[in-house]
């Protein structure tokens, strides 16, 4: 494992330190070199004579060995420190290393968390109305009935931001508010089915939409022989763009130039 990157400040401190070390240990090496040379001949004629060393060439033998020793325990503890440096780089690595992984877990965490959060929280935390507003400012204006299911207070919640979206991009609600799906209303091609069979479908249903999400019901949505410029499809778009993916629906007793936006229950 790498160390930790060091700037060019500490590389520098460090050749500074290494070469001090090197001079350190050149001066003790030199030193017991000139002792030797020093003692080196009066030792010398003591073996050849077969005399015991006088008191002066011992002080100097013992200071000789005393240089050596020294100068041998600075090599010693130059590459003990460095060892030690070695590993203390090879800790501090695995720290950092440990640290990153921990930063992106906690960070994948928040994304987890912020998933679920737009996944189960209101879809007002999830859209983007600003965009729905700029895509639909450019384009031609539209006429739009916004309903709602009743009794569901995120639906209505929803429907309101929509609508507020809608308004100030130019664009007219009919009638202007939005309002919950009456529980009386059956659209004109299910009239002919028995009212026992029209009471208990689905409110959304009723009225051309899905249970679920957001729904656009027009009279037509044969989108092959739709204009682009068709309200239908310049709301189907940008709806869609902005986090809603609406599903289409008809009725026939709509008007031509008229919209049904339909906010059902959070799917």
């Amino acid at each position: 494992m790498n160390g930790p990157i060091k700037n060019a400040n500490e590389q520098s401190l460090e050749r500074k330190q290494t070469w001090f070390q090197r001079l350190v240990e050149l001066g003790g090496l030199l030193v017991f070199v000139g002792l030797v040379v020093e003692y080196g001949p009066e030792i010398s004629g003591d073996i050849a004579l077969h005399r015991a060393p006088s008191i002066g060439l011992m002080g100097g033998l013992t200071v000789t060995l005393g240089v050596l020793a020294e100068t041998l325990f600075a090599l010693l503890v130059t590459k003990i420190s460095r060892d030690l440096q070695t590993f203390a780089d090879a800790r501090n690595a695995e720290f950092h290393a440990r640290a990153a992984a921990a930063e992106q877990r906690t960070a994948e965490l928040q994304l987890d968390i912020e998933r679920l959060r737009l996944k189960t929280g209101p879809r007002i935390d999830s859209f983007d109305f600003t965009r729905l507003t700029e895509m639909l400012q450019s384009c031609p204006r539209g006429i739009v009935e916004i309903l709602y299911l009743p009794n569901d207070g995120e639906a209505q919640w929803f429907a309101i931001r929509l609508l507020s979206a809608i308004r100030s991009a130019g664009w007219e609600a009919r009638p202007d508010g939005v309002f919950p799906i009456p529980e009386d209303v059956v659209p004109a091609i299910l009239r002919d089915l028995p009212l026992s069979i029209t009471k208990n479908m689905s409110l959304t249903i009723r009225v051309g939409a899905q249970p679920t999400g957001v729904s656009l019901v027009a009279r037509s949505i044969d989108e092959e022989n739709m204009p682009a410029t068709s309200t239908y499809l310049i709301l189907r778009n940008a709806l869609t763009k902005c986090g809603a993916s609406p599903a289409g629906g008809f009725d026939d007793s709509l008007p031509e130039n008229v919209v049904r936006l339909v906010v059902a229950q959070k799917p």
